[in-house]
């Protein structure tokens, strides 16, 4: 159906993203009604518009043609035996593949910045070099839209760096395992920080396929649930945690992407991109996050 440009599954209903001239062609709605039962009884057709990827100028680490992003996290390389080995004792900086998608190109960071704007006007220096890209269009045994690069931090800054995660010291610091039905996550509340600082809310809604290319590639879906947006211009990159059962509970399980439609957002699996550089460079990282002890 080339009117279809993504499926999946989003507030426990079957939701598929249509060209708009086809939003109210009723023999379309009857055929995916027809291709989905008995499975799913209702489906639900939405406009699509093209997925918007949020990166601009003037964030806290630079890219490729001045595009700009949040860093995810720090991270320690760890031979087979999940130790640190000596030869891998560096630093090493993780965020998306599209601000940084070329092997030996140089990364920037915002030293000493104070601010913590958006449109930061601080100093920038080289953070490190980037060396490991695995990007958005590369095939993956997920079929999921993964974004994510890997560089090592230049030793005479990594003094600077402050690897600790930005978020509220949890009792549970293992990322999120999506092996069991997502249906086990739909509505769950999700936390992000802002380069600023704020925090955003948003709530897991669940997935699409996006169907542009021979393989349907999926993402996740965050839903807004307040008046100022989960994400902006500068936010890709953002790690994302998804909020436990109990109070002071939360697991890191997103990578921030971009705007998917109105008021929701895309964003990738955080362990799936950990793998996909583990396959491809035969690279085993341990994140910084998880030596964080938990809150007494």
């Amino acid at each position: 159906m080339p009117e279809v440009r993504s499926f999946g599954i989003e507030d426990k209903l079957f939701t598929v993203y249509v060209d708009p001239e086809s939003l109210n062609d009723s023999g379309l709605l009857k055929r995916l009604e027809q291709a989905t039962w008995p499975q799913y009884d209702v489906v639900r057709l939405l406009k699509w518009t093209e997925p918007l990827f949020h990166h601009r100028n003037g964030d806290l680490i630079q890219g490729e043609n001045s595009r700009i992003g949040m860093l995810t996290t720090f991270a320690e390389r760890v031979g087979v035996n999940g130790m640190i080995q000596q030869r891998f004792d560096s630093l090493y900086f993780v965020t998306c593949a599209h601000l940084a998608p070329e092997k030996e190109m140089r990364v920037y960071f915002f030293s000493n910045c104070e601010c913590k704007l958006i449109d930061c006007p601080c100093e920038k220096e080289e953070m490190g070099i980037n060396l490991y890209p695995f990007d958005r269009d590369k095939e993956n045994q997920f079929n999921a839209v993964v974004d994510i690069t890997c560089g090592i931090v230049n030793r005479r800054i990594s003094n600077l760096c402050n690897t600790n995660t930005s978020c509220l010291r949890s009792r549970q610091i293992q990322i999120v395992d999506f092996s069991n039905t997502i249906e086990s996550h739909t509505a769950k509340t999700v936390l992000k920080w802002d380069c600023d600082g704020n925090l955003r809310r948003g709530q897991y809604s669940g997935v699409q396929y996006m169907t542009n290319g021979l393989v349907p590639r999926r993402v996740d879906i965050i839903k807004n649930v307040e008046q100022n947006p989960f994400g902006v211009d500068g936010h890709c990159g953002a790690m994302i945690f998804l909020k436990g059962e109990e109070c002071d509970s939360m697991s890191p399980a997103f990578v921030y992407l971009g705007k998917w439609a109105d008021d929701k957002f895309m964003c990738f699996r955080l362990q799936e991109g950990i793998e996909c550089l583990e396959l491809e460079y035969n690279l085993k990282l341990r994140l910084c996050f998880d030596s964080l002890e938990p809150q007494s």
